[in-house]
């Protein structure tokens, strides 16, 4: 009997993946409707976007949903660049963990309800270590694509920072705005920055000999 042919088991291979993924993705959302119940929300409530759940105007949490979205999209580019190249996979495997991280920080606000009360862990420390990773995300950056080409990460990092500064209400009683906006242009920048620059690994990945 023959072997399967190799395009045959990886279409299978594929197929067993999604499926397993699918399976989880909805085993996930049944444990986030039980969380949500055990804080006084209906299934419907949890599954529904907000604005639908609560009769909101259809506007309500536009800007969050943009931010998360634009944080996803720079994580699944990241990780698919890390799976896709031969070596240095470190800076984009960094970099999907961070973004997909602080997308579901920012999706469920972790760093400013459920770990300070869950771990007892300050919101400051917490947003201590974001800078800290973000830090050795900006050095191997710099290592690896030199001063010119790591440019382009500059902005968000800023935008980011400035964001953290309000989000302390340093700025003023406008600062929860502030903060809003200056994280939108932050993720903005970030995820543009991620894109181009997983672009460019990919393609020298699939010129490269061998």
């Amino acid at each position: 009997m023959k072997p399967p042919a190799p395009h045959h088991t990886s279409a299978s291979r594929a197929a067993l993946i999604s499926t397993a993924i699918g399976i989880a993705g909805a085993a996930l959302g049944g444990i986030l409707i039980e969380i949500g119940k055990s804080q006084g929300l209906s299934s419907g409530e949890v599954l529904r976007d907000a604005a639908a759940a609560f009769d909101l105007p259809t506007m309500a949490g536009g800007v969050t949903w943009l931010t998360v979205s634009l944080l996803v999209a720079a994580g699944a580019v990241a990780l698919q660049t890390a799976l896709t190249l031969r070596s240095g996979r470190m800076l984009p495997l960094l970099v999907a963990s961070l973004s997909l991280f602080m997308a579901t920080d920012d999706q469920f606000m972790l760093h400013e309800r459920a770990l300070p009360h869950v771990l007892g862990v300050p919101e400051a420390a917490i947003v201590a270590v974001y800078a800290i990773v973000g830090a050795c995300i900006m050095v191997l950056t710099l290592r690896e694509l030199g001063p010119r080409g790591a440019a382009g990460l500059w902005p968000s990092l800023c935008f980011m920072g400035l964001a953290v500064v309000a989000d302390f209400e340093l700025l003023g009683e406008s600062s929860y705005a502030t903060e809003d906006l200056l994280k939108l242009a932050g993720f903005a920048s970030w995820t543009t920055f991620w894109f181009q620059y997983g672009r460019a690994r990919i393609r020298l990945n699939l010129a490269a000999p061998g």
